[in-house]
């Protein structure tokens, strides 16, 4: 009986062909030439430029945002102070963990120039009103909707706290809730508490 069928290679010679390509391919991605220093994009010196994402030693990136109570808030409008940019949601744990400790300490620091803004990630005022009211928080309670801030940001992980000295510049990139001892030494480098 013959085969209608046209004759190609053996099924074993199609494998191997596939093996090589995609061990080519990955060689190519992993042993990518090297450009030169000339040729790249990478700043080799500290600039005074704002970052585009929160990098420890670079100003921080300006943003605007309305606050809870409608209020526009601009965290350039805040030179002269350190502030605490926290990233949180009321659906995270480890957020709600925080919350107490940041207003102990806000309360304890704001007549020394603390200023706090929580940046509520993608949940409406409706969520948010009774999250601050269980909690008493006194500080300021951003509204991020689109997650514009956080994508500025670069935000990983809920939650994010971003540490900024009265320059404006980054002094502490934090992800994950804080423990007492390490949110006091934070702000004992920057200038609260002894």
């Amino acid at each position: 009986m013959s085969e209608d069928r046209p004759r190609g290679l053996p099924l074993w010679a199609y494998a191997t062909l596939g093996l090589a390509v995609g061990i080519g391919g990955g060689a190519l991605v992993f042993f990518q030439p090297q450009l030169a220093p000339e040729q790249t994009n990478v700043i080799s010196q500290p600039t005074r430029d704002p970052a585009p994402a929160a990098v420890v030693g670079a100003p921080a990136p300006d943003f605007r945002l309305q606050s809870l109570d409608g209020t526009d808030v601009k965290l350039s409008e805040y030179r002269g102070q350190v502030v605490l940019v926290n990233f949180w949601a009321t659906w995270c744990g480890p957020c709600k963990a925080e919350m107490p400790l940041f207003e102990d300490r806000y309360t304890t620091y704001r007549d020394s120039g603390l200023e706090i803004l929580a940046v509520n990630v993608g949940e409406t005022p409706d969520d948010i009103r009774p999250f601050v009211e269980d909690f008493g928080l006194g500080f300021a309670i951003l509204l991020d909707p689109d997650l514009q801030v956080h994508d500025l940001y670069r935000v990983l992980g809920y939650p994010t706290t971003i540490a900024i000295d009265r320059d404006g510049n980054v002094t502490d990139v934090h992800v994950g809730s804080w423990l007492d001892e390490q949110l006091d030494a934070v702000l004992r480098d920057l200038g609260f508490g002894g």
